[in-house]
């Protein structure tokens, strides 16, 4: 069957800069793990799609091209998947990117590739097409003409020849995935528009949340949405109540789109959709400044066997976390576990098992404790360190880590924490560490 023309156009950018399936529960911090601000276009569409669970996808050079081509052509006539034969800017390669990508143009220049992606992911319509399980091969290009009339940025990702064969689901699509978290908060701008087929008129709404479910449902989907100031009014889509290119991608997708009616704030949040076939209930993190949120870089670490005791090995103390700077995590928000990566970094292997470190709470919003563990379930009923409200605390602490070299921590009010590591435990440690029987010296 020939795959429609699914990819909706988006107006301009003015402001850019019945079964049940529970989803598994995960501790959310860097799922997936967080990309630069001023990430690449493809680096930021497989971010997303690590998201949802979905296969990274590569770049095909040859529709590159194209896709620069119609990106130049919007910025000399207007935002359009067709382009006119003989009108400023025309090639046969740009017509043909245009009638199968997602196209966007933007009054500012020097727009990031990354904010054009992002654009698109906060519209259901084009996000969808991002997230389709058989893409494997798209096409991008960007252009810019400060002295263009209108428009000075435009691009165009090809998201339609590179559809492979389509393939039955096992479980459904879920954007934002169960456990991840994201700094998207809103819908900016689609057309269609969303926000107007739920009755809201042109104002704004939250970050759509989509389903893509494994088979169709005979009636327009129920679904909650609960978040940290608890529940949310929502507006419910599927191809029972819209028509024209938005019912042709929700139906061709089998997609249920939650629209929340205002922009979602930083916490955790519950969703549930209940389709004629199945429900599915999943949860999700927003935490604005998870954009930016990057791990220090540092040498390769060395590897080694797993198996055999474990050995403890000094390195040079390293600040692996500064959460006020964005280093290897975000602030803490008051009661959500945040998973923190620390292995294969700044001389820690990927084999160690757990870590001498000083972690210490800045600048909490008022008296509690920090709970550090190896992120087992449930969370340990434990204090590594307790503190005043504003007050800066540090404690020395042994911790062992997960089979991802990941370590959880959990504030029951909002803080930024620092983790100073000075060892680890692995196989492959030459050095060996003594116990002692625990007896006050002082």
């Amino acid at each position: 069957m020939r795959v429609g023309r699914r990819c909706a156009l988006l107006i301009a950018i003015t402001a850019l800069c019945a079964t049940s399936f529970e989803a598994p529960a995960h501790a959310a911090d860097q799922n997936p793990p967080f990309i630069p601000a001023a990430a690449d276009w493809l680096t930021t569409v497989n971010y997303y799609r690590e998201m949802a669970g979905v296969a990274p996808v590569a770049e095909d050079t040859s529709m590159s091209p194209g896709a620069y081509n119609h990106s130049c052509y919007m910025l000399l006539n207007d935002i359009a998947h067709d382009e006119v034969p003989g009108a400023p800017g025309y090639t046969a390669a740009g017509d043909t990117a245009g009638n199968n990508g997602n196209v966007a143009v933007s009054s500012a220049t020097s727009v990031t590739q990354r904010s054009f992606v992002e654009l698109w992911m906060t519209g259901p319509f084009h996000a969808i097409g991002m997230l389709r399980p058989n893409l494997q091969r798209v096409g991008y290009g960007q252009c810019e003409n400060a002295s263009a009339a209108r428009w000075h940025s435009g691009a165009t990702l090809d998201i339609l020849r590179g559809l492979g064969q389509r393939r039955s689901l096992s479980a459904p699509i879920l954007f934002p995935g169960n456990g991840t978290v994201t700094n998207l908060t809103k819908f900016i701008a689609e057309s269609p528009n969303p926000v107007q087929m739920c009755g809201w008129g042109t104002t704004g709404a939250g970050l759509p949340v989509i389903a893509m479910m494994p088979e169709g449902f005979s009636a327009n989907p129920t679904a909650s949405m609960t978040g940290p100031s608890g529940p949310i009014e929502t507006c419910v889509l599927s191809r029972h109540n819209t028509t024209g290119s938005a019912q042709s991608i929700l139906q061709g997708d089998n997609a249920a789109v939650v629209m929340p009616r205002s922009p979602l704030t930083a916490g955790v949040y519950t969703v549930s959709v209940t389709t004629s076939a199945r429900s599915v209930n999943w949860s999700f993190t927003v935490d604005p400044s998870a954009s930016d949120s990057v791990a220090a870089a540092g040498p390769p670490p060395a590897a080694g066997p797993t198996s055999g005791p474990n050995g403890w090995e000094p390195i040079p103390q390293a600040r692996f976390v500064d959460s006020r700077i964005a280093n290897g995590a975000t602030k803490l928000l008051a009661g959500v576990t945040k998973r923190i990566r620390l292995t294969g970094r700044l001389g820690l292997p990927t084999d160690a098992t757990a870590i001498s470190g000083n972690f210490t709470v800045v600048n909490p919003a008022g008296a509690g404790f920090l709970t550090v563990w190896n992120c087992s379930n449930p969370t340990p009923v434990v204090s590594t360190l307790n503190f005043g409200n504003g007050e800066a605390v540090s404690n020395a602490a042994t911790t062992p880590l997960d089979s991802s070299g990941d370590v959880c921590v959990f504030s029951p009010v909002d803080a930024d924490i620092l983790i100073d590591v000075s060892g680890y435990y692995s196989a492959s440690a030459t050095a060996r560490f003594a116990a002692v029987v625990p007896e006050r010296v002082l």
